[in-house]
């Protein structure tokens, strides 16, 4: 295990960010002395964007993940030119995926790397979102989705029999979740930030997706790396996931925990295999 190794050992004991000192060594290992370390970070963050859309179910099953990876790695760095501004499937369609995965690339770009030292605030993940699914549809498309703003009174959410927050309680609450987020280690407030928001679910669609780039957010913000999908990287990550989300419900966050260490753990994992054991 590399270095990274002390941010691991420390999380139980932490109870504000991650030490300034420790966060600087590893920023300027990452993004100065190891053109290997830069190489991967930004392929991982490519990596990343595809994934999450995977594990939301809005990418098709007979697309390959190489060549989306490559595209969504161009429209990172601005080497692939924007694809024509068409309405696009909120839900994922072969046919528009490009421009969801632009719109993607562009809301990750904001939050992960112009935004990596803001303070959380419902404007900052409004534009996030509004960025992320901007010219998506739902049903068909003259269901335009609601961008630009939370959820409102009688605009109501639901996943099979579970219904989220109302929609005139989504205002306060996300605010409440912006004031309450320096409360916790790096860990804890990045689980906490994640669950707040998936169990508020302040717009009509696009929350999964939000959420788990914001998780990345939170622990990169607090010097965590490279950007992760948060999946525990087996076979059944999605059950996985359905299970601990579950568990949350009923006061148990243990398994999200579990899923998030994993998730880091994996991505160290792949760093390791491309630049061997290093010490900082």
């Amino acid at each position: 295990m590399i270095a990274f190794s002390d941010w691991f050992e420390n999380i139980g004991q932490l109870t504000t960010p991650w030490e300034k000192n420790i966060q600087n060594k590893i920023i300027n290992y990452v993004y100065v002395k190891s053109e290997a370390t830069h190489k991967f970070c930004k392929k991982q963050l490519a990596i990343t964007i595809y994934e999450i859309n995977k594990m939301e179910d809005v990418i098709p099953q007979n697309v390959r993940e190489d060549i989306i990876v490559e595209k969504i790695d161009g429209f990172l760095n601005g080497t692939l030119d924007e694809p024509d501004d068409i309405p696009w499937n909120s839900e994922g369609s072969l046919l528009t995926i490009e421009r969801q995965l632009y719109q993607f690339s562009m809301a990750a770009k904001y939050l992960l790397i112009e935004n990596l030292n803001s303070i959380l605030t419902p404007r900052l993940i409004i534009q996030t979102h509004n960025i992320m699914m901007n010219g998506s549809f739902q049903k068909d498309i003259n269901d335009k989705l609601i961008v630009g703003r939370f959820r409102t009174r009688n605009e109501e959410v639901y996943a099979e029999y579970h219904q989220f927050v109302k929609g005139c309680d989504v205002q306060f609450l996300m605010q409440k979740c912006c004031d309450t987020y320096y409360t916790k280690n790096p860990i804890s407030k990045a689980i906490k930030l994640f669950y707040d928001i998936l169990s508020i679910h302040p717009f009509h669609n696009g929350n999964g997706r939000l959420c788990r780039l914001l998780l990345v957010w939170s622990l990169m913000k607090d010097g965590f790396p490279f950007a992760f999908n948060f999946s525990s990287g087996k076979k059944k990550a999605k059950q996985h996931y359905i299970q601990a989300i579950k568990r949350a419900r009923r006061n148990d966050s243990s398994h999200l925990f579990c899923i998030l260490i994993l998730s880091l753990h994996n991505v160290i994992i792949e760093y390791n295999k491309i630049t061997q054991k290093v010490e900082i």
